[in-house]
């Protein structure tokens, strides 16, 4: 059911984020290792100490997010613009109200 394949896609996506937070900081730790014996001395998200430096790093994730938070009406309307149908000649679609004088039918426009 369309219930059921919603659980699933929201359980999917949030374990992924999960792990992906619980993962990253060893992994950029170890990154920060591999880099300091490299002999790479500024590198950009790392602190003083070639330890990886998480506020700069998580600013970053956050400042992303903001950014794809206002890009993402933007997106969603030339995306359904190109997804919609060149012509209304179709008709528009009604949808039924319940519980609103008998079932009155509204446009979807």
């Amino acid at each position: 059911t369309r219930v059921l394949r919603m659980c699933l896609i929201q359980g999917f996506s949030l374990g992924s984020l999960h792990i992906f937070i619980f993962l990253w900081s060893p992994l950029l730790k170890e990154f920060a290792e591999g880099a300091s014996l490299a002999g790479k001395t500024q590198l950009l998200g790392m602190d003083e100490h070639n330890a990886p430096a998480y506020g700069l790093i998580f600013g970053a994730y956050m400042a992303a997010g903001v950014l794809g938070g206002f890009c993402s009406p933007i997106f969603r309307k030339f995306v359904s613009l190109l997804m919609s149908p060149l012509s209304k000649a179709s008709g528009a679609k009604t949808a039924v109200v319940h519980g609103e004088e008998n079932g009155m039918l509204r446009s979807m426009d």
